[in-house]
């Protein structure tokens, strides 16, 4: 695989700890790197199947970098929790993951716009005529009046 682009197997340990991904992966020195970084690629690979279709990928931006790298580790610390004994996976490392796809499906809807990216300086205007209620107070006095 590819050199991860987000975080660095160091960032990774540092992360989860040294002895955590040694027991997941049950390798350890430059082998463990390696499979870090290998775990870290197909992190990037997901979030790159949500942004790649509003943004060129990968996302270089350097205001965006602190939210890849947080959605990255997130992706590949339940990777590895979830190679451990009986594929347990912590109540706190699966919230944080599925938090992380939600988040993804954000971007990809462009609900979440990724700070210093061409998209964040789009804007969208839009002008809509109605002579329909807009407001409904529930107060007879103001029911059905239009502003």
């Amino acid at each position: 695989m590819s050199t991860p682009n987000y975080i660095t197997a160091a960032q990774i340990i540092a992360h989860i700890g040294q002895a955590l991904c040694e027991n997941f992966t049950g390798l350890s020195g430059a082998a463990l790197s390696t499979e870090l970084e290998d775990a870290a690629c197909k992190a990037e690979s997901l979030i790159h199947g949500y942004t790649g279709k509003k943004y060129p990928v990968p996302i270089v931006s350097s205001s965006a970098q602190p939210l890849l790298r947080d959605w990255t580790l997130r992706l590949v610390a339940y990777d590895l929790h979830n190679r451990g004994k009986g594929g347990e996976v912590q109540e706190k490392v699966r919230a944080e993951y599925m938090d992380t796809i939600w988040q993804l499906k954000d971007v990809e809807k462009g609900i979440i716009v990724l700070p210093g990216t061409e998209a964040e300086a789009e804007t969208v205007s839009f002008y809509a005529q109605s002579n329909d209620a807009v407001f409904d107070w529930g107060d007879d006095d103001v029911a059905g009046d239009t502003f």
